[in-house]
């Protein structure tokens, strides 16, 4: 199966238990050659190259059918130096081939010594590549953090940005409260020239009220009138009075006074009228919830009181 790992074979697994251990499989060979070496100087001279027959067969019934028969000598002269030359070849090449294995004692030793050398390097190659690993390891820990940094940044962006799309939004609404504003503006500026025309058209009346009010002052002092004919159909004209201050009263609602918020001679001038009307009479010529009764209330509190410190009639 893919996932599972491969089995060593026969081979392999020598092969690789040497790899893990190479000084000692270098001591156990070196050990099997000396163990060979000692054999063959204590027990060399117990190998011959005679021969005995242990069973009776056809090449031996013919030698002795020959020796039977008285012949065959120089034969076996031929033989014997044949096989004296065969002793001295065999031991010279006895002797070339102990040459060639101290030759290749001495490859051996020189490729165990090679064989050494490159363990060691192996050993430094495997060092270094640990040392890679773990630099790799390193590297790509910092990758990892910098690519969480990035995605940090890539949060504090978007963040950064919906701030902007909101100040935007902030912005945007508070430009439409401006021109709002500005419009309300414009507006009690149209109502302010529109109460400026009904206080002029209300010092008008009051003026002739006060025109009024002198004739019949002038009438009662002339003795044209009694005082029950002055004030006779009084409550009838009252809501023409009061309708005629509706241009103060529209003046009074969107400001304390007719001067804005604080009063000039337009607001003297008409509470100088009240005043007198409240002095000598305590007939209420103005309802309770007027706007100009709230307004003649605040002229009375006006310099410490001055005002109201006059007396009222009773």
């Amino acid at each position: 199966m893919n996932g599972e790992p491969r089995r060593a074979g026969f081979t392999q697994r020598p092969a690789l238990v040497c790899a893990r251990h190479p000084w000692w499989t270098i001591g156990v060979w070196l050990v099997a050659l000396a163990v060979c070496g000692a054999v063959y100087l204590t027990m060399g001279d117990v190998f011959t190259s005679s021969v005995r027959f242990l069973n009776d067969p056809d090449s031996k019934k013919a030698a002795d059918l020959i020796q039977q028969r008285g012949g065959g000598g120089g034969s076996l002269v031929a033989q014997a130096g044949s096989a004296v030359r065969d002793l001295v070849d065999g031991l010279d090449g006895a002797g070339s081939g102990a040459r060639r294995l101290a030759k290749g004692s001495k490859k051996l030793s020189s490729g165990a010594e090679e064989l050494q050398g490159g363990l060691r390097k192996l050993a430094t190659g495997a060092g270094e590549l640990s040392r890679g690993t773990r630099s790799a390891g390193a590297g790509a820990a910092q990758l990892s953090r910098g690519l969480s940094g990035v995605a940090r940044g890539a949060d504090g962006l978007s963040s950064g940005l919906r701030q902007v799309g909101g100040a935007t939004g902030s912005l945007s609404g508070g430009l439409a409260r401006l021109s709002a504003g500005g419009s309300e503006v414009a507006s009690g500026a149209g109502k302010l020239a529109g109460g400026a025309k009904d206080l002029a058209a209300g010092a008008r009346s009051a003026a002739q009220g006060v025109d009024k009010a002198a004739a019949s002052a002038e009438q009662i002092a002339g003795g044209a009138s009694t005082l029950e004919q002055v004030v006779a159909g009084r409550e009838e004209r009252l809501a023409g009075f009061r309708a005629g201050l509706e241009p103060l009263r529209s003046m009074l609602s969107f400001q304390p006074f007719n001067g804005g918020d604080s009063p000039l001679f337009g607001d003297y001038i008409v509470f100088g009228a009240f005043q007198w009307v409240r002095v000598i009479s305590a007939y209420a010529v103005l309802a309770a919830d007027d706007p100009v009764a709230a307004w003649f209330e605040r002229c009375l509190d006006l310099h410490g009181g001055l005002g109201r410190r006059a007396p009222a009639a009773a």
